[in-house]
Order: C-alpha cells, then sequence, then structure tokens
C-alpha cells in the first residue's frame, strides 16, 4: 500500500468543497477527465441518519465543464432497499430529487434506479454493517516538530472491527466552516490543499487507530469531525479522483463509478457518526 504520509492509516486526500448539513452535502468536484458527449453525472447519498436524502442530477460534456450546473429535469428517480422498502423521489429544484419515506438502514443493500430520455440509469451500494463509533476526540497542544508548527491540534480514536475489510472517510470542521488545509500557502503539498482523508484498515485491522487531524487550532475554536464508514466501492472512487488529479497535464481517465459506463459520479450509502469539541 502506498503511504503518502506518516499516519497510523494510510491516508488519501482530495480537493472536494462540500456545502450544506451536518450529514447532506454536494460537493463539486473539479477535475479534467476524459472528454465525452453528454452524460448523465449522478450524486446520491443515503447514510444512518434521518431523511430526506439527495439525488442530484446533471448533463456535462466533460466530468467537470466551466459552465453553470446543467440539471437533468423531468427523471424518474426510485431507490428502494432489499427489504422491498421503495421510495419515488420528488424533484424539488431543478435536478435535484429528494425521498419522502425510506430510511437508510446499516447492513441493506440499497439500489437507486433513474429513467431519463428513454435511457435508465442503475447503480447500487451497501450500507457496512461492521463498524464503531468515534471513541474520542481530543484537542491537545504540541510542541514544533519537522511535521508541524507548535499549536493546538485534534485527535480522532476509534476501535477498528477485527476480521472485516473497512473503509473510512473524515471530514473536518473549524468554528462551523468545513475546514482548507493550507489554503493560504501558494507552495504548500497539492495533496494537503484539500478537506478530505480518506483511509483503509489494511494494517491496523481490530486495533485502536487515530487520526492526528492537520488543522492547527487555537483557544476558542470549535472543532468538529465526521467519521464516515464507507464502502470499498464509494473508497475507489474517491481514491481515483485523487489518482485524476494528480497526473498534471495528463489525460487522466474518469473516475471509477457503480453505475459503470452508464453515468458518471457515485451512489453511496454510508454510515457517519460526528463529535465536536472547543477548544480550551
Amino acid at each position: 500500500m502506498e503511504i503518502r504520509k506518516p499516519k497510523i492509516f494510510q491516508k488519501i486526500i482530495l480537493l472536494l468543497v462540500a456545502t450544506g448539513l451536518l450529514f447532506s452535502c454536494e460537493e463539486v468536484i473539479e477535475l479534467d477527465l476524459d472528454r465525452v458527449d453528454p452524460r448523465m453525472v449522478v450524486e446520491a447519498n443515503i447514510s444512518n441518519q434521518p431523511g430526506p436524502y439527495t439525488v442530484r442530477l446533471s448533463e456535462t460534456t466533460d466530468f467537470y465543464d466551466e459552465n453553470n450546473f446543467n440539471p437533468r429535469v423531468g427523471a424518474e428517480v426510485i431507490l428502494y432497499d432489499e427489504l422491498g422498502n421503495r421510495d419515488t423521489l420528488w424533484e424539488v429544484t431543478p435536478g435535484h430529487y429528494q425521498t419522502t419515506s425510506i430510511r437508510g438502514m446499516v447492513g441493506l443493500n440499497y439500489t437507486l434506479e433513474i429513467h431519463h430520455e428513454g435511457k435508465t440509469y442503475t447503480a447500487s451500494s451497501k450500507m457496512p454493517d461492521q463498524f464503531n463509533p468515534i471513541d474520542s476526540l481530543i484537542v491537545a497542544y504540541e510542541e514544533e516538530s519537522i511535521f508541524r508548527d507548535a499549536g493546538y491540534y485534534a485527535k480522532v480514536t476509534t476501535q477498528d472491527p477485527e476480521g472485516v475489510d473497512n473503509y473510512y472517510r473524515l471530514k473536518i470542521f473549524v468554528n462551523d466552516k468545513v475546514f482548507i488545509f493550507n489554503q493560504d500557502d501558494a507552495d504548500a503539498d497539492e495533496y494537503e490543499d484539500n478537506n478530505m482523508y480518506l483511509a483503509t484498515d489494511q494494517f491496523t485491522d481490530g486495533r485502536y487507530v487515530d487520526f492526528d487531524l492537520s488543522p492547527p487550532l487555537k483557544i476558542g475554536d470549535k472543532v468538529k469531525v465526521e467519521l464516515y464508514h464507507i464502502n470499498q466501492g464509494t473508497y475507489d472512487y474517491y481514491r481515483t479522483l485523487l489518482e485524476a488529479a494528480g497526473l498534471g497535464g495528463l489525460a487522466p481517465a474518469n473516475p471509477i463509478s457503480n453505475f459503470g459506463e452508464q453515468a458518471l459520479g457515485n451512489f453511496n450509502a454510508y454510515v457517519v457518526f460526528a463529535d465536536s469539541t472547543v477548544v480550551q
């Protein structure tokens, strides 16, 4: 496994700008990917948190286009689980479709089915069922080292479930805003100018593990961490986004999608826990 940073976990970090509520967000991903004919782009999530859940549909010539959001309207969007629970989503604003009744439950497999202009787009995602919540969120002062400046830093601890492959994502908020690392440092490592971590338990199966969080904090700051338990398909989607972003002027491939060749984007069923504290 490639190690990008000196952490217990493998850490992969992407540039994602998140907006929205605590457990529901839209993320704008700007990448110069394979040029294609106009295609469906799907951004869809369901979690263990109460709904409603939103599916965002758009059309783009490339995965990222300089034009504004180009919604795909009038689609029939259906979300159902393996138990037979089924929900037809309402289009609340152009290109944004929202559930009315279905509830995310751990361990269930969910299928998203989209019908638009004579075409059908389908993806499935299983919500993880082997996970643990955040064990602790600690903020402590650290002296200057070769890795970072002196200051207050947060650390999240959780116990990894033994005997199963686990995939993680973390989001960090400082004073209710998504933290953007090194946003004012023009010389910062491109992989540090971001706000998202991905990690696996390849070398930490069944152990207590620490995520040392990079944002430097000060007295009075409110820090919130969201720990997402994601499946391998979603992990691979974000991993290939990173690979595409790191190719510079080369022509990258489109990220792996659970819609296959039908559409760009991802349908993600995840479990999330959050904790927060104030630096004192």
